[in-house]
């Protein structure tokens, strides 16, 4: 998927695993939701987690790829949050684990139960 935006900034958040994603134009209203098959973990707060193109990073066109393990706990939460692959610009990565260990999941189950799962995330930082 594609969405084209008058904003110059567009990022595209991919999860889990390569099995599915969405395309999540920087600073829009645009709000995802997107789901590891294998063990559940739908987004639910993709409003509030969205990272924002930093001015500086658009002021010297800076573009990159962030990818984050996320430690998601039983109830959803981000635990813990590492950077596994830098993009090879702080702020890049500073506004992506930032905005990351805001989200909120629907916890990951097996037989019912909640359970702790690394979640891995990749963000896609571009200017069009």
């Amino acid at each position: 998927m594609k969405f084209v935006s008058t904003l110059p900034a567009i990022g595209i958040l991919l999860c889990c695993a390569g099995t599915s994603y969405a395309d999540t134009p920087a600073n829009s209203g645009f709000q995802p939701g997107f789901m590891d098959e294998e063990v559940g973990g739908e987004l639910l707060t993709a409003e509030i987690c969205k990272p924002e193109y930093p001015r500086a990073s658009l002021r010297n066109e800076e573009t990159g790829v962030v990818r984050l393990e996320m430690l998601i706990g039983k109830d959803g939460s981000v635990i813990d949050g590492k950077i596994r692959q830098t993009s090879g610009f702080r702020n890049l990565d500073y506004a992506t684990l930032q905005a990351t260990m805001k989200c909120i999941y629907r916890p990951h189950s097996k037989g019912g139960k909640p359970f702790q799962e690394k979640h891995l995330l990749q963000y896609v930082w571009r200017l069009e």
